[in-house]
């Protein structure tokens, strides 16, 4: 299964784009043989924080536009970790999700919406630079439709 988000944008009240990020993390513990690939249009993917306890066997591909979360399939007896993710002002996202063959289980995704201002960026680790007093803007998802009167 895919989610799609689509048609993203950012503005401030006079129609200005404002620069954002869209931060994705693995909702539900990603099994044996589960995957989540996220796909974005912005910059390449970063990982921003993570929790990876000692038997962690969560592995994590970044690959540019792609990011890739998925377990070591031959670990026994381990965890899931959690990886938050961020790409810079795309104007869509993915999350395709695979589960296993044998005894399907589930799989969950979560996006957030960080509003940045100009010189801000990423802070591994530590979280993000948070948006100066008085950046205030409208989030859009999707195709706008125009009210009538």
């Amino acid at each position: 299964a895919t989610l799609t988000l689509s048609d993203i944008s950012y503005t401030a009240p006079g129609g200005a784009t404002l620069p954002f990020q869209i931060v994705a993390v693995d909702a539900e513990t990603t099994g044996k043989e589960e995957s989540i690939a996220f796909t974005s249009s912005g910059s390449a993917w970063q990982t921003i924080d993570s929790y990876l306890p000692a038997n962690s066997s969560t592995i994590l591909a970044l690959n540019g536009s792609t990011a890739t979360v998925s377990r070591n399939p031959v670990s026994q007896n381990t965890v899931a970790g959690i990886y938050l993710l961020a790409s810079n002002n795309p104007t869509s996202v993915a999350a395709e999700m695979t589960l296993r063959a044998s005894n399907p289980g589930a799989e969950g995704v979560a996006f957030g919406v960080v509003p940045l201002p100009p010189q801000a960026a990423p802070v591994g680790g530590a979280g993000f630079i948070l948006m100066a007093s008085g950046l205030v803007g409208l989030l859009a998802f999707g195709a706008r439709k125009q009210r009538k009167r």
